[in-house]
């Protein structure tokens, strides 16, 4: 009777933990959820009746909750296959803790068999209650994490999942000292070796999710860049239309013979062409990355009283990914806006020179700021800097090209050389 209440209680845990792992739900979830519970309590109460291998139990019972998640959710085939393993997975590896530790800090010198035949009630209770808990932390930690990964590393996990269930059982095997634990403990350095060799190629894959996720976050960024800009042209066309129309009454006022040079009205017109002036262009070439950064570093540098002057000439493509042209351009401006001199002057010229796209970016100096070898002289605790040069000279060799940084007078000019592809 005892054992029934326990496979009752075990089942019932497993189906309600995987209810509980998602939020959305397809109809008839609720009958489809007692239903599992009853045929798995069957089937569990009729095959502890027989002699049945432990790994075609867990094989059965796998397919029976990925058929249940299947049904009632709407997760992919790889989040399904993961978490219909943990239940007996998690299970195996609790039971496998807890009867090691027990024997070891409670009852050393006693093996498993005497300790169930005096203390069989609280022992089970001790694994159930562990069972709970264990359950518990783990559904709340999947609901309230948004787990995304690419389908291939969700069958990855789940092997990861059956190799820590398959160490679990060796350990234990090897523990109780079985008569075959030899072959327990061969197997489960074999499963530690492929288990390192799946971490390895989860992690490489998720690193290359990352970049994916990057890529197209700067790429978002990129198109609103592109909005605001074409926002800003818009909008200078519409003040370069109203000067128009205020400079016509500007000069209608001039010819007058009662005009005061001093009037508010002039004043204004006069304010308002100042503004205009002063009103950087949106910068707009065939390459969203470029128009992103230099409108940005054009509006940085504006704030900070310097001159920012472009020259720009792309008939095709900078061959390069936009995250490094990104990096690259940001960079060379930041280093510009720093060492910028008593000139206030940073330009920016964007060319082709014989194959290769020519990327320079000058700035006006105080002094020497290069030395001979072309390195930035820099203050002891100007750190950030280094890092800087560093990047610009890593992306210009990951793309062939070459790096360099030269002062003449008062002007430092640092230029990268990219092949086309």
């Amino acid at each position: 009777m005892f054992d029934i209440c326990i496979n009752l209680f075990e089942q019932a845990l497993f189906v309600f933990f995987l209810y509980h792992l998602n939020i959305d739900h397809k109809r008839n979830t609720a009958i489809l959820s007692v239903i599992t519970f009853i045929v798995c309590f069957l089937l569990i109460s009729y095959i502890n009746q027989f002699s049945i291998s432990q790994s075609l139990l867990t094989i059965i019972f796998d397919l029976i909750f990925f058929i249940y998640l299947r049904l009632t959710t709407y997760i992919s085939r790889g989040k399904a296959l993961m978490f219909c393993i943990i239940p007996l997975s998690l299970t195996s590896i609790i039971n496998s803790i807890v009867d090691m530790s027990v024997l070891l800090w409670l009852f050393p010198g006693k093996t498993l068999y005497e300790v169930l035949l005096l203390y069989q009630l609280p022992f089970d209770l001790l694994i159930q209650i562990s069972h709970v808990a264990c359950f518990y932390i783990i559904a709340k930690i999947i609901r309230k994490n948004a787990f995304n990964m690419p389908e291939k590393d969700w069958f990855i996990s789940a092997a990861l999942i059956g190799l820590c269930n398959i160490m679990a059982v060796c350990f234990e095997t090897v523990y109780l000292e079985y008569e075959t634990w030899q072959y327990y403990l061969l197997l489960g350095v074999y499963c530690v070796l492929i288990f390192i060799i799946m971490i390895l190629v989860l992690f490489k894959s998720m690193y290359s999710h990352i970049q994916q996720e990057n890529k197209q976050r700067l790429e978002v960024e990129i198109l609103q860049s592109q909005l605001q800009s074409n926002e800003r042209m818009l909008q200078m066309r519409q003040e370069l239309n109203s000067m128009r129309h205020d400079m016509k009454h500007f000069i209608t006022l001039l010819t007058k013979e009662d005009m005061d040079l001093s009037s508010e009205e002039i004043q204004d017109a006069v304010r308002m062409i100042d503004n205009i002036n002063n009103t950087p262009v949106p910068i707009n070439t065939i390459m969203p990355a470029v128009n992103y950064v230099l409108n940005i570093k054009q509006d940085e540098a504006i704030q900070k009283g310097l001159n920012f002057i472009c020259t720009l000439n792309i008939t095709q493509a900078i061959a390069m990914e936009d995250s490094d042209l990104y990096l690259l351009l940001s960079n060379l401006i930041d280093n510009a806006i720093v060492h910028a001199g008593i000139g206030k002057t940073i330009r920016v010229n964007i060319r082709e020179v014989r194959e290769t796209s020519m990327v320079q970016v000058s700035n006006s100096v105080n002094g020497t700021v290069v030395n001979s070898d072309g390195q930035f002289i820099t203050s002891a605790n100007d750190d950030r800097h280094g890092y800087g040069l560093k990047t610009i000279q890593a992306i210009a060799n990951k793309y062939h090209g070459y790096f360099i940084c030269e002062q003449d007078g008062n002007e430092v000019v640092c230029t990268v050389f990219i092949p086309f592809e």
